[in-house]
């Protein structure tokens, strides 16, 4: 589902209109004073807002068809996960079972889609939403000595590849706790435990115009990496500052 939600009102009683569309994310704010805004005016907002939304929508939304295809690689590549022990073994080896595997459609990138060759021998994490899959990441399997080849985890080139929360379903429920995890893998972690979660691709992927997700929970709990660097607090310290 998408949603443009336009509303107006005293500048004083509207301090923000959030635009939501399929993917949960919020895009703006756009507060209107109902006294001083003629009809002519308020047409000239909506012609301003429409252009802006075709523009958003193209940047962050992928459109049906490339939906639909990052959904048959997801597919494709979550039924080579379970015929790679290796693959498998991987996450089990980091406590993550197949249910949880069959939940978030993770994958494994042995016969890759014509554009997805630089992702060969990756996990594969599909970003699935209330509109559809419109994003994918693929992350290393360490060797045996615990290196990877290359980047521990990859996005796809363009704006399908720009940060965005991760399993933003979760913000659907209503529950008063909600947790906001470092990454892919601690989200799987949490919700195999069976707490609703978000996750944030990095410690430094937080944007501001994520903090509508997290509004009106009586808890909410962020869980991050006790890195030696600190950017794990300075993560959880961002988040906090925000909301």
């Amino acid at each position: 589902t998408q949603i443009l939600a336009v509303v107006a009102g005293s500048q004083s009683d509207v301090s923000t209109l959030t635009i939501m569309i399929g993917m949960l994310q919020p895009l703006s704010i756009f507060p209107l004073g109902h006294s001083n805004v003629s009809p002519a005016n308020f047409r000239a907002i909506l012609l301003t807002l429409s252009k802006f939304w075709k523009v958003v929508m193209e940047e962050i939304v992928p459109d049906a068809s490339l939906m639909k295809y990052l959904e048959s690689a997801a597919d494709q590549y979550h039924m080579a996960l379970l015929e790679n022990q290796g693959a498998m073994d991987y996450l089990l080896s980091r406590g993550i079972n197949q249910a949880t595997w069959d939940y978030f459609n993770l994958g494994y990138v042995s016969d890759p889609f014509p554009d997805h060759t630089t992702y060969m021998g990756r996990i594969s994490i599909p970003y699935i939403t209330v509109a559809g899959t419109v994003s994918m990441r693929f992350k290393a399997i360490p060797g045996p000595n615990g290196l990877t080849n290359g980047a521990k985890i990859l996005s796809l080139p363009g704006a399908l590849g720009k940060g965005r929360p991760y399993n933003v379903v979760d913000a659907l429920t209503t529950t008063d706790i909600l947790i906001i995890a470092e990454g892919e893998p601690d989200t799987w972690t949490v919700k195999q435990l069976g707490i609703p979660v978000i996750g944030i691709p990095g410690a430094k992927a937080w944007k501001r115009i994520f903090k509508p997700l997290f509004l009106y929970r009586g808890d909410l709990i962020v869980i991050v990496h006790n890195d030696d660097d600190g950017s794990g607090r300075a993560f959880a310290n961002l988040i906090s500052a925000d909301i």
